[in-house]
């Protein structure tokens, strides 16, 4: 009786075009380092990049570029959406705030 509900469910989603790889997540390849930098540059004109980490942030996963600014010591943190290149935001750091948050980063690693 069990093996009938089993062929009769599977019969029914064959029917509806429901398969197993299809309900599955699709594992999307994230942009390369070089095509995030380029991203970031693109936001920060004359900027040259100092950085770009490759983070998880909850389910998400992004690039994080640090491009240093022209004629400044600030630097521009550019995040971006590694599946899909999209720019999530762009923040401006003192080096005050760039020390703080590599501290930070010290501290979580330990």
């Amino acid at each position: 009786m069990h093996l009938r509900h089993l062929i009769t469910l599977s019969a029914c989603l064959y029917s509806i075009g429901v398969s197993a790889a299809d309900q599955a997540p699709k594992k999307i390849k994230p942009i390369s380092k070089q095509e995030a930098a380029s991203i970031a540059v693109s936001k920060v004109p004359d900027g040259k990049v100092e950085s770009a980490k490759f983070e998880k942030e909850g389910k998400s996963f992004l690039w994080s570029v640090d491009v240093k600014m022209p004629n400044s010591k600030n630097v521009a943190e550019v995040h971006i959406e590694a599946s899909t290149g999209k720019v999530i935001s762009v923040q401006v750091e003192t080096p005050e705030q760039q020390a703080a948050e590599a501290a930070a980063d010290r501290k979580k690693t330990k």
